[in-house]
């Protein structure tokens, strides 16, 4: 995050990194007013100076599953890949290898260093795609354009078997370049056993990675006026409150308690974190611009989630056995005619239907479909007055 320290952003945009964009297992932190506080006052003392981000989050889950630790939480295994791209073609390279030993990553941070990398972002990184393409010994880079080295070498054999040798030193020299082209093949082909058995100790992440955030950070610009009127950085965050889908971004900042949140589709969201056209589908039919508010801001770093192992994660966290009641496997034969087990007509009839039926509570629609925790934005932006 090279030009800002750590300590510019605002807390409460770090407060809702570490728990909405997945770096903190939300159920390692109990109070958002004391655990938070006291993890974020640590790593900004050791961080804040600096533009290592990477590092700061790093910290506050440490700090965090120590926390976790000292209460005997449940452990969750989470963990994230850190890339920087500063081209459009870097994307194509972001590789999803892990340990035998080790879950998948449930993120990769993209940090973004320049214009021409945040063209190049997506709204779904698919991890098949990865390849070894930064395995120099295998590829050639042509235009951006990685081209595997053996499939150059037999082209020019082919070249070579077609063309007609006049004289008897073109053909002496053309015996020896096939000779040398042959041996570089050989060459290839131990390299690329060496490349694969290296490989052998990792695994390449079968699942996909969703953008659910993107900090955004205001360019300097001369405008005094533009510059007290918008925040110096915001957030854009994938909203799975308001809709099930996920096609809904909010942005928010230190702001977010005094002006009206802005709320975008999924696609705008893209264009302004591309900061280029978007076509809202594969036909290009429509065409989003960069929105307004936008083009004051660059990102300087996505996060992408791993949604199903946060998920199955999360289930089963919250699912521990201690916390299942012991009357709970008798609800289900609650209406049943006897201890025998005997199924009566009352097991076909649904709870409604029972004269002594009672609603439940509905779930709080105001619940993250994600994450799993409501929409708690005074707690986040109250942070700030902490500090």
């Amino acid at each position: 995050m090279e030009g800002s320290a750590v300590g510019s952003i605002p807390r409460s945009l770090l407060a809702r990194i570490l728990l909405q964009l997945h770096v903190i297992p939300q159920h390692y932190v109990f109070n958002l007013g004391d655990d938070l506080y006291r993890i974020l006052v640590a790593g900004l003392q050791k961080y804040g100076e600096t533009s290592d981000l990477s590092g700061l989050l790093k910290f506050c889950l440490n700090e965090a599953e120590e926390v976790n630790r000292a209460v005997g939480g449940k452990q969750t295994q989470w963990w994230w890949k850190d890339f920087s791209v500063s081209r459009e073609s870097d994307w194509d390279r972001l590789d999803t290898a892990y340990p035998l030993n080790t879950s998948e990553p449930v993120n990769l941070h993209v940090e973004i260093l320049n214009e021409e990398a945040r063209k190049g972002a997506v709204d779904i990184k698919y991890a098949k795609e990865v390849t070894a393409l930064e395995e120099k010994r295998l590829f050639y880079s042509y235009e951006d354009t990685p081209i595997p080295i053996d499939s150059i070498l037999c082209g020019t054999l082919s070249y070579l078997e077609k063309t007609q040798q006049q004289s008897v030193e073109e053909i002496s020299a053309t015996a020896t370049l096939t000779q040398l082209i042959e041996n570089r093949l050989e060459k290839f082909a131990r390299e690329r056993y060496e490349h694969r058995i290296s490989s052998g100790n990792n695994l390449c992440a079968d699942s996909n990675y969703t953008l659910m955030g993107a900090l955004m950070r205001r360019r300097r610009i001369n405008d005094d006026n533009d510059s007290k009127a918008k925040p110096g950085w915001c957030l854009y965050l994938r909203d799975y409150i308001s809709s099930d889908s996920g096609t809904l971004w909010r942005v928010v900042s230190e702001y977010s308690t005094q002006t009206p949140e802005i709320n975008v589709s999924a696609t705008q969201a893209l264009a302004d974190i591309r900061g280029i056209p978007t076509s809202a589908n594969d036909h290009g039919n429509s065409v989003l611009e960069p929105s307004e508010w936008s083009r004051s801001y660059q990102p300087v770093y996505l996060f992408y989630t791993n949604s199903g192992l946060v998920e199955r994660t999360l289930n089963m966290s919250y699912a521990a056995p201690d916390d299942i009641k012991p009357s709970a496997q008798n609800e289900d034969s609650e209406h049943t005619n006897d201890a025998s087990g005997i199924i009566t007509y009352d097991d076909y009839l649904l709870d409604e239907d029972m004269p002594d039926y009672a609603p439940q509570d509905e779930q709080d629609d105001d619940v993250c479909k994600v994450c799993g925790i409501p929409d708690i934005i005074k707690d986040y932006n109250n942070i700030n007055r902490e500090f």
